[in-house]
């Protein structure tokens, strides 16, 4: 919500058309560096998992990206993009691409692995509150990426 965080807010160049069209639009007005993307859905997001993904950055090459991972699986709900892809994210959504898996395939990848309980999503009000109250039925090294759909 615009206003509410005494930060810059920018807005979606590709509204409705999912995280990759989002991560499009942040590297548009990155210009230089990396920006670290953090879905909205992980309420159990630590600092350390968000401090590992950014001090790897810091040590990557110029043009690759760093993913967090569990078990070494790419988990794309947290990750450093670097700003150099941004014609190349912005030219797979003019393409219709929108799974943002997609972004794997797009350049070099860093993998970081963290602590599992750090991602986990909660897609809805029942897993929300089991991540809250520390229950979980899931293991997340054993799902797909939390942030792309099952097909």
């Amino acid at each position: 919500m615009p206003g509410v965080l005494p930060i810059p807010t920018i807005a979606d160049r590709y509204p409705g058309e999912g995280p990759l069209g989002a991560v499009a639009t942040a590297l548009t007005f990155a210009r230089a560096g990396s920006v670290l993307v953090a879905t909205c859905d992980l309420p159990c997001l630590t600092p350390e998992a968000v401090d590992a993904v950014r001090r790897r950055m810091s040590t990557a090459e110029p043009d690759a990206a760093v993913v967090a991972a569990v078990a070494g699986n790419p988990q794309l709900s947290l990750a450093c993009w670097p700003s150099s892809w941004a014609s190349r994210v912005h030219q797979a959504v003019r393409s219709g691409e929108r799974r943002f898996r997609h972004l794997l395939s797009l350049g070099a990848i860093i993998e970081v692995e963290i602590d599992p309980a750090a991602i986990s999503d909660a897609d809805d009000r029942p897993t929300l509150e089991a991540l809250l109250s520390g229950s979980r039925s899931t293991d997340v090294a054993d799902m797909t990426d939390p942030s792309e759909p099952e097909a």
